[in-house]
């Protein structure tokens, strides 16, 4: 058994927690500055103002998944085969220092803006995978689940620090540069921190004591291979439960990041809230998600240890819990008078805040399917998924062509729980949680290399007979 007592892994954990929030944190923070840089009445005025279009707005939105795609298949590959230590503060070092400059790149131009996003979406693609790999690496399997949950559900508490902050300092007398300011100074400081506690393994970490160190390598010494592996390229790419998982992905990507965009310009433009108010409504559902994914989490597990239900079972239930509890909340929501402002902001938290069962869902799923390749299964489904994300904000503008609208705000509710109703339909048909026979390529090709030979046999005697 692991000891309980507070330990190195405990640290590592809490790490990764911090990286996810404070990544969030650098990620949402252009949802309320752009609104704040966009109108000059709604922010302080001896800041300069763009005069961009809503085109223009949801492409600086979305410019962010355009990078965001691109290098998470390998990074997670090189957590796996190299360690994530260096990844992730490179990676985080980087974004901070784009943050930080964004204000000078805006008085380029909105292109300088634009590749400054992509940009910061290529560095942010570390995250997930190298976060996968680095708990799988780090936390015994008994504790593995709720570690993954609160690493994850960083993203929320991110949102709701970054949302917030972002409409403060927006309202202040430092105005909307001081936005990124802020956000990016936290970057460069969990940098710093990270740079002297992490490691990416307990054999790389000089602070840890022998006892939990042996302990967490007994527990995981079924769960991951020591030798570096050969990637099964073609098994990954034809598994169907993998399959189930990238469509729940790309579903959920949609919903979460069409509303994490466009809330505080819904808020702003159709419930009619000032700013500062404004980045304190658009938090409310992740306070709320980052409390319900811990619930969710902890309702998980005990019902796992109590066999309550199959594993894959129960991810299927939670995750059903999350799409169609969300895709209804949203539907209401379309139906209803959306200017009914309290209405409004309550289905917007209800919808977010069953969103956080995904942690008890098809996030963790990946290590559920592979431990020895979850980098690379996270990085595949992450980065490819994220084509919804640049999609949803997209769509919206070329829907809400005027942000004031009620009807056309509508319609993107419609097709944002059309989406969730039938991309859950898909992970609820063809998702498991069985590790897969792919998960140690070096035995499945010693068996089948095995069974090949057994029928060269069997042949050679038939024709001898």
């Amino acid at each position: 058994m692991i000891p309980t007592t507070f330990g190195l892994r405990h640290v590592q954990v809490f790490m990764m927690v911090t990286a996810i929030t404070v990544a969030y944190i650098l990620r949402v923070n252009m949802s309320v500055a752009i609104v704040a840089m966009t109108n000059n009445k709604m922010a302080n005025e001896n800041f300069q103002d763009f005069d961009w279009s809503e085109p223009v707005k949801g492409t600086i939105l979305s410019a962010f998944f355009w990078g965001y795609m691109m290098f998470q298949i390998i990074m997670g590959n090189l957590g796996e085969k190299f360690g994530t230590k260096t990844l992730l503060l490179g990676a985080m070092t980087f974004c901070s220092l784009i943050t930080i400059l964004t204000p000078f790149l805006a008085d380029l131009g909105s292109t300088a803006v634009i590749v400054s996003r992509v940009l910061m979406g290529a560095a942010q693609g570390a995250f997930y995978p190298c976060v996968t790999v680095f708990i799988s690496k780090w936390v015994p399997l008994e504790e593995q689940g709720n570690s993954y949950t609160l690493a994850f559900s960083g993203s929320n508490v991110g949102t709701l620090i970054g949302l917030p902050l972002s409409g403060f300092l927006a309202a202040s007398s430092a105005g909307w540069p001081s936005i990124f300011y802020v956000s990016g100074a936290i970057g460069i400081l969990w940098s710093v921190v990270f740079l002297w506690v992490g490691a990416s393994t307990p054999d790389l970490h000089h602070g840890i004591s022998e006892d939990e160190k042996q302990k967490i390598k007994e527990s995981l010494q079924n769960q991951n291979q020591e030798e570096k592996l050969p990637t099964p390229w073609r098994e990954i790419a034809t598994s169907l439960p993998l399959w189930a998982v990238f469509i729940a992905h790309l579903g959920q990507n949609w919903g979460f990041w069409t509303l994490l965009t466009e809330m505080p310009n819904y808020i702003s433009s159709v419930l009619k809230f000032k700013i500062k108010d404004n980045g304190f409504l658009s938090c409310l559902p992740y306070l709320a998600a980052s409390i319900t994914a811990v619930v969710f989490s902890s309702m998980f597990n005990r019902m796992v240890q109590k066999n309550v239900l199959p594993k894959t079972t129960l991810r299927k239930i939670f995750n059903t819990v999350a799409f169609w509890g969300c895709g209804l909340a949203l539907f209401i929501l379309a139906l209803m008078n959306t200017t009914d402002a309290t209405t409004a902001v309550f289905l917007l938290t209800l919808a977010v805040a069953l969103d956080g069962a995904i942690f008890s869902g098809f996030i963790t799923n990946h290590v559920d399917l592979s431990p020895n390749f979850c980098g690379t299964l996270m990085g595949i489904t992450n980065s490819l998924a994220n084509i919804t994300s640049i999609l949803g904000p997209l769509f919206v503008g070329w829907i809400v062509e005027n942000s004031e609208s009620v009807d056309q705000w509508k319609k993107v509710f419609f097709l944002s729980a059309g989406v969730m109703f039938a991309t859950n339909f898909f992970y609820v048909m063809f998702g498991t949680s069985e590790q897969q026979y792919w998960n140690n390529p070096n035995s499945s090709r010693e068996k089948e290399h095995l069974l090949d030979k057994e029928k060269v046999v069997e042949k050679t005697n038939d024709l001898q007979e």
